[in-house]
């Protein structure tokens, strides 16, 4: 349950303190000017109880915090210990100087509450403001993605085949508990005769084990039938540990599949390649060239198809502001929709049909005149293409370089979430 209002008014100590202590031009400062947290405050309160519970902590206090910990890299208990002693980070969250703050573990179950859909509003409404102090233009668009390491130890498929046991075992437990310990002794029989096997054989048996646990659930599952639209809490572990047991099954009827479960603590996790192979995700971005702001971002699996998502990125970000893209620059090589390619001059391609139609689509990092006209000729990574060079003309991957481009100062603290903190916490370029 919400307060009805949770404005602290400064002392005229507090005023004193931040005006000598945090600098005019402190990058805390032009956010706070320029970003509107209050406008926040309806999307966050539907997240709460009207009248159930106790008063809960201010929610735009507790999302400003989120984005300290984003922005400086800091943990849940960082942070609070950094907001203890960091000025600059009281004036920020409009706390006076003996203000009392949140326990860290109030902050991971902010970040649940909210969940992905609210936090997708939220980067939306950034946006949004940042379109209208005319900082974000729609001339110029760079795609870049850039991998996520998992932060999980990866199991040998032997443990990989046990975790899910168990995982599905425990979520068992509450139904059946009698079945579950028979399942349990019959594990640890199994344990001790296969001590001296080889890998492969040891791994065999205990794939049939899990079968027959799969089996037991499917039954236990259809016997429930479809069930309430909103199901109690120990249904839905069961039915997400049995969906992950089916996938691990499957995984090793197709061992050499590149889409294998690597983790049961991040069973979303896949194995990509950048540069070296790595276990987790890409974060797939879209940049304003101008301001370097992001304008629209996915979370893919590792072995994601980030030449396709160019479309989804694009779609994402004309359905949330209304706005038309002119260009998109990508020196990608096919068209994610049907594999093939296209062949023009230097100028690039505009697609008469399907989500880039009217659109310039630019080889190479190389920027010409769009839609509306008028753009400079500017390059970067790959420079101009000759004519006839092959890339691709309906959304596929940019692979924006470390180094400036296009003629654009390197990248800066700025308004909303810039480019480099999202670099920063995703992993090198």
């Amino acid at each position: 349950m919400l307060r009805e209002n949770y404005y602290r008014e400064p002392t005229e100590l507090d005023l004193l303190v931040y005006e000598k202590l945090v600098p005019a031009q402190h990058y805390l400062r032009q956010v706070k000017a320029l970003i509107n947290f209050e406008a926040f405050r309806d999307q966050l309160r539907d997240g709460y109880s009207p009248t159930m519970g106790r008063p809960a902590e201010d929610p735009i206090l507790l999302l400003k915090l989120e984005f300290l910990e984003f922005h400086y890299d800091l943990s849940d208990r960082e942070v609070i210990a950094e907001t203890q002693v960091n000025v600059a980070f009281r004036y920020f969250l409009d706390l006076s100087l003996d203000s009392p703050l949140p326990v860290p573990s109030l902050l991971s179950q902010f970040r649940t509450r909210l969940g992905e859909e609210r936090h997708q509003a939220i980067f939306n409404e950034v946006v949004r403001q940042a379109r209208e102090h005319d900082l974000v233009k729609d001339r110029l668009r760079l795609k870049d993605a850039t991998h996520v390491v998992a932060n999980v130890a990866i199991p040998s498929t032997l443990e990989l085949v046990a975790q899910t046991r168990q995982r599905l075992l425990k979520a068992l437990h509450p139904y059946a508990p009698e079945r579950v310990a028979e399942e349990e002794k019959q594990a640890a029989t199994i344990r001790t005769l296969t001590a001296d096997l080889r890998d492969a054989e040891r791994l065999y048996y205990r794939v049939e084990h899990l079968r027959q646990i799969v089996a037991w659930a499917d039954t236990l599952v259809a016997a429930w039938g479809s069930g309430p639209e909103q199901p109690d809490r120990n249904r839905l572990v069961l039915e997400q540990a049995l969906a992950l047991a089916h996938k691990v099954l499957a995984d090793r009827e197709a061992p050499q599949s590149k889409d294998q479960v690597r983790s049961v603590g991040d069973p979303d996790a896949r194995r990509g390649k950048h540069g070296d192979y790595y276990d987790g995700y890409q974060l797939d971005l879209l940049i304003d060239a101008e301001s370097e702001i992001i304008t629209a971002l996915e979370i893919l699996p590792g072995n994601g198809d980030e030449a396709a998502d160019s479309v989804h990125l694009i779609e994402a970000e004309e359905e949330a502001h209304g706005n038309d893209v002119a260009e998109l620059s990508t020196p990608g090589r096919s068209d994610p929709r049907t594999g093939g390619s296209c062949r023009s001059g230097a100028d690039g391609v505009r697609p008469s049909a399907g989500p880039h139609a009217g659109r310039r689509v630019l080889p190479g990092g190389a920027v010409h005149p769009g839609r509306e006209g008028g753009s400079p000729h500017l390059s970067g990574r790959g420079g101009n293409q000759p004519a006839g060079s092959q890339f691709p003309w309906d959304g596929v991957a940019v692979s924006i370089p470390p180094q400036p481009m296009c003629g654009l100062s390197p990248p800066q603290p700025m308004y909303g979430f810039p480019a480099r903190q999202a670099r920063a916490h995703g992993g090198q370029e």
